[in-house]
């Protein structure tokens, strides 16, 4: 079924000719033949660096005691590239992380004889946020949707409130949400200086 689903249901679409079709499936076969689960010859994958196989039996605890001995990181070989692809990614990958270690790093913005560090000018502006923020209580918000609600039926004198009021409602409840995730993240957010 993986020589069908890759053959011809991924592949097959896209092989246009005949032949190449036929070249597909020779290497198909080559790869992913039923001598992968013959119990008389053990098929093995690669042997660059680890003999990857595939493990005799049918129990769970065969499997997975395999795939624990396998390792964590394998040489490009296994995948049938070069040697080469290796450093290549390891030079990617050493460029980025010096990069991001850069980017990570507090900058100066020299304002006058004195240098401001980014870091003060994120706690300035997250404290100034802050105090703009109209937060009653962490666990109320802006409105206290209780003594609105009161408000609202003292003033219709009946104990619904109108379709209007229903939506101011709704609103507030959201502004409450909004003001009382600002007032959480912009804390957190402090307290990281």
């Amino acid at each position: 079924s993986l020589k069908y689903l890759i053959g011809d249901a991924m592949y097959g679409g896209r092989v246009s000719d005949d032949m190449d079709r036929r070249v597909l499936k020779v290497y198909l076969e080559k790869f992913m033949g039923d001598f992968l689960f013959e119990n008389e010859e053990q098929f093995h994958f690669s042997r660059a660096g680890f003999d990857f196989y595939l493990p005799q039996g049918d129990r769970i605890k065969t499997y997975t005691q395999c795939i624990d001995k396998m390792p964590l990181t394998v040489r490009p070989a296994v995948f049938g590239l070069h040697a080469n692809a290796e450093i290549g990614f390891y030079t990617e990958a050493t460029k980025q992380i010096w990069s991001d270690l850069i980017s990570l790093q507090p900058r100066s913005i020299i304002m006058g004889n004195s240098g401001i560090s980014r870091d003060d000018i994120i706690a300035t502006t997250a404290k100034d946020i802050l105090e703009k923020v109209p937060l009653e209580s962490i666990d109320i918000g802006c409105y206290d949707l209780v003594v609105v609600r009161n408000q609202l039926y003292e003033r219709n004198g009946i104990a619904r409130p109108t379709p209007c009021q229903v939506v101011l409602l709704q609103e507030l409840e959201r502004w409450n949400a909004l003001i009382i995730r600002m007032a959480t993240t912009l804390t957190d957010l402090l307290r990281a200086f």
